[in-house]
């Protein structure tokens, strides 16, 4: 066998290196921007079902207002025919 060879491990030993902040550092950054787009796509979903619902219910006011004219003109005819 071949004798093992040796590194120098300066920088492993102690304190982390900047590196290693570095890299923690932007994995922070990650996670809070993962964080903030979840936040922000829960939010475009409720704001985006509140706004059919709302839609929802103007159709719903819309299709009565239109019922109402419908009687009211019946209403008008026959009382015309009487």
């Amino acid at each position: 066998m071949s004798p093992r060879e040796e590194f120098p491990t300066k920088e492993l030993e102690g304190t982390p290196s900047n590196d290693i902040g570095v890299i923690r550092e932007s994995m922070m950054n990650i996670l809070k921007e993962s964080n903030k787009k979840k936040i922000d796509k829960k939010w475009r979903t409720n704001e985006f079902l509140s706004q059919l619902r709302g839609e929802e219910d103007e159709h719903e006011e819309f299709i009565d207002e239109v019922s109402a004219i419908r009687q009211a003109t019946r209403e008008s005819i026959q009382s015309q025919h009487e």
